[in-house]
């Protein structure tokens, strides 16, 4: 059987400041930054 993985999903939201704090503060995700970017992605258990 072969495994499939996701890596990456882009979204386009209205408010951006809104979809991070529902995906930080309801889904538990971590927010990562860089000079680019935000992403968010699954805390690490």
């Amino acid at each position: 059987m072969t495994r499939r993985s996701l890596a990456h999903v882009a979204l386009v939201v209205r408010d951006y400041d809104e979809a991070i704090a529902f995906c930080v503060g309801k889904l538990g995700f971590t927010l990562a930054t860089d000079d680019k970017w935000d992403l968010i992605a699954p805390r690490r258990c």
